[in-house]
């Protein structure tokens, strides 16, 4: 849907969904996704989409116009202003997420700065598309996070963004619930492979370049396989998922049953005690040793 040139105007109408009442994108330019280490120890680094866009309509209050005398005009638009795009797709939680992340924006910002330059950085945004939810944080579809002062919240800059994005939080939503363009974006990536053209939101006509852009006969054959391998890896994962829930609930059923059977054990033992029979005979009868028949009367 996002990273072909083909498809930049797709790209371009989520950019504008998300960042709508900031700035306005017509255009973006792809950019290699795969950015090299500065020495031999260092890790490579491998976007999901790069790219970059001179944002229209910038809303020049969401910046410092000291650090950028030279790109504001007359009428206070922002000239020249470039963005750094970085849009990762995340379909299961993992510890160091967070960090790649932030290894992923940073290593942008620090590659800006040129020999003899000086530290006017361009904005760099990561937009996580995530299929989870955060554990440590709440439930909104939309976390937007620059650097801040933890005890005001006053920003102390944007140039660094990450935004997370949760497809999670659409859960129990239909096509009709959908209030903002980006909440149907969202839908839409969650929900297109269950879709077909009797779904609401193919005969609304509204995402039309969407689902055809979605078309895996019109990818190239490098391109469908690996469409395919991924979804492959999408199925066995969902597979192995349900395998756990299932052998969990099964461990659960004979764990409740062994329990319920125990309990039933230690009535019949203290009634036939109570009965006076003598513990070596009720042991006997129980198939177990005098020690094995101790235990099960300290039980609860």
């Amino acid at each position: 849907m996002f990273g072909t040139q083909a498809n930049q105007r797709i790209l371009v109408r989520f950019l504008n969904a998300l960042f709508g009442d900031e700035f306005t994108v017509t255009k973006v330019e792809f950019h290699d996704k795969e950015i090299l280490p500065k020495s031999e120890a260092g890790k490579r680094i491998i976007y999901d989409i790069y790219c970059q866009a001179k944002p229209e309509s910038f809303r020049a209050s969401r910046i410092n116009e000291d650090h950028f005398p030279t790109i504001m005009s007359e009428d206070s638009e922002v000239k020249d202003y470039t963005h750094h795009f970085i849009l990762e797709m995340q379909n299961e939680y993992s510890v160091p997420f967070e960090d790649r992340v932030l290894m992923y924006s940073s290593r942008l910002v620090a590659d800006q700065l040129k020999r003899g330059s000086d530290y006017r950085l361009q904005p760099v945004i990561s937009i996580a598309i995530t299929n989870f939810r955060f554990p440590h944080l709440n439930d909104a579809p939309v976390h937007d996070m620059v650097m801040s002062d933890r005890n005001t919240g006053e920003v102390m800059t944007e140039k660094m963004r990450v935004v997370l994005l949760s497809l999670e939080a659409l859960n129990g939503k239909s096509w009709k619930d959908l209030t903002t363009e980006l909440e149907k974006f969202l839908y839409l990536i969650k929900n297109m492979g269950k879709m077909d053209t009797n779904s609401e939101a193919y005969k609304s006509g509204e995402y039309k370049e969407v689902f055809e852009s979605a078309e895996t006969g019109l990818l190239a054959a490098e391109d469908y396989e690996l469409y395919c391998a991924s979804a492959e890896a999408v199925r066995e994962h969902e597979a192995a998922v349900a395998y756990a829930a299932n052998k969990a609930e099964e461990r659960g059923r004979a764990e409740g049953e062994a329990k319920g059977m125990a309990k039933g054990i230690i009535k019949v033992v203290r009634n036939m005690l109570n009965f006076g029979m003598p513990k070596d005979q009720v042991a006997a009868i129980n198939n177990m040793t005098i020690a094995e028949l101790n235990n099960l009367l300290d039980q609860k």
